[in-house]
């Protein structure tokens, strides 16, 4: 009797654990009713296991039918055990896939609203400014034209790969769909306890116009792969003439995360509609270089 109470107290600790954790995971995840439902039947039959325990140990049995029907109890948990650990592990894929762009593998447009959400927060508190570049990539429907779907998907994950390279480990690039990118650039104070402002515009303006490049590269290389297998002739100075148009924007203390976003996407249309390709930013900064083929 003394042993199943400790059974008891094992099984309450473990039930209050495991509310715990459950409370820690977010929630609006695929899977997630699936997974308490599973926790609820191992909470079941681990407290049905030590009843049929409790019940045996008053009955007048020999001590091997105890170790076999034991035994047979722990194999049956043990299933259990797999069997959520395996559920669980879908629901950290569910919600790892619910946040990603299945494509590239980059964030998707969710994922990077959040994250904006939580870098706003952090640089109003931290010491660092935030930018952020909204970017649209030119004559897209002129790749699947040319060269089919198959290049125009493998070009996006080309500009994925090729934009990740030129980020730090503050910042991100998300795909918002189609064949629009944003990208977040966070860059701290290097005197954090200094009371005096700090710019990093030209830092964030050559970051982004190693971005722009970036995209150029993978333009470049999609034409060493796909220019044999054109649905019609063009040349590769046309085909590499226009790239990419960012809108860039410093994020001023005060706007939100939709101002911002809104405000991005402004600019890189006020640079389409000026011709196309370039990195150009808000009033408070300078634009920036084009494209070399341009000047």
């Amino acid at each position: 009797m003394e042993d199943f109470e400790k059974q008891k107290k094992l099984s309450a600790h473990a039930h209050e654990q495991d509310g715990q954790q459950k409370s820690e995971q977010p929630k609006e995840v695929l899977g997630e009713r699936a997974l308490e439902e599973r926790r609820e039947q191992a909470q079941t039959a681990l407290h049905e296991s030590l009843m049929r325990l409790h019940k045996l140990g008053e009955e007048e049995t020999t001590a091997s039918h105890v170790q076999e029907a034991l035994r047979t109890e722990v194999l049956n948990l043990k299933i259990l055990e797999k069997d959520i650990a395996h559920l669980y592990d879908e629901y950290k894929k569910a919600k790892e896939e619910a946040r990603m762009d299945v494509l590239t593998k980059l964030p998707n447009r969710r994922a990077f609203e959040e994250a904006l959400e939580t870098k706003v927060e952090r640089a109003k508190n931290d010491s660092a400014e935030l930018y952020v570049l909204y970017i649209d990539i030119d004559d897209f429907k002129e790749v699947n034209d040319v060269f089919g779907h198959n290049a125009g998907d493998e070009y996006l994950r080309l500009i994925g790969t090729y934009i990740t390279r030129e980020l730090r480990p503050d910042d991100m690039v998300a795909r918002l769909g189609g064949d629009e990118f944003a990208v977040t650039i966070f860059l701290r104070n290097p005197h954090e306890t200094s009371d005096k402002p700090f710019d990093h515009s030209e830092e964030a303006n050559a970051i982004a116009n190693r971005i722009y490049h970036a995209v150029r590269f993978a333009k470049s290389e999609l034409w060493g792969r796909f220019s044999s297998q054109g649905k019609r002739e063009i040349s590769e100075p046309d085909f590499l003439r226009t790239v990419a148009s960012i809108g860039g924007v410093r994020f001023n203390g005060t706007q939100d995360m939709n101002a911002i976003i809104k405000k991005a996407d402004a600019i890189m249309y006020s640079i389409k509609e000026s011709g196309k390709s370039g990195v150009g930013w808000n009033s408070e900064q300078k634009n920036g270089a084009e494209d070399e083929d341009k000047k």
